[in-house]
């Protein structure tokens, strides 16, 4: 039913459209509009880095989601960013795919989740991470989930 499978060029134009979606600006750190260029440009980076794990999430072959690992700054923690199309959030293929990374990687995973944020809050602490503090960033408050 649902697929993860690394991030390929051609999945440039799906990941735009679904990291400019509403939702998804209002919930991220960074709240603007993402220009067609500087998407190219990240998206290119990010797939081809060592120290980025892109994964696309698919449900009956059909771009659902991603799901995104970049090594945190202090190298131990990979920090999770996790996005969905709204027709397949709060259906558990976030917390499916999460589920998915712990079971096949011994991996330390960290995610900061906006407090108002609060489907994403209780799917983390259900998957058994940490409330471990907040962190203010760009004048709004995050809960730092860490797991491992």
């Amino acid at each position: 039913m649902f697929n993860i499978r690394l991030a390929l060029p051609c999945d440039v134009k799906d990941v735009f459209e679904l990291s400019n979606d509403k939702d998804v600006r209002k919930n991220s750190i960074n709240k603007e509009f993402i220009s067609w260029e500087n998407h190219v440009v990240w998206f290119e980076n990010k797939i081809s880095s060592p120290d980025v794990k892109f994964y696309i999430i698919e449900v009956r072959d059909k771009f659902a989601g991603y799901l995104r690992l970049d090594k945190h700054n202090d190298k131990s923690y990979w920090l999770i960013t996790i996005h969905l199309k709204k027709e397949y959030r709060s259906m558990g293929f976030g917390y499916n795919t999460i589920q998915e990374i712990i079971k096949n990687g011994n991996i330390m995973l960290i995610s900061y989740v906006n407090k108002n944020n609060i489907v994403s809050s209780r799917m983390f602490e259900k998957l058994g991470f940490n409330m471990t503090g907040t962190k203010k960033i760009n004048n709004e408050e995050y809960y730092i989930y860490k797991r491992g």
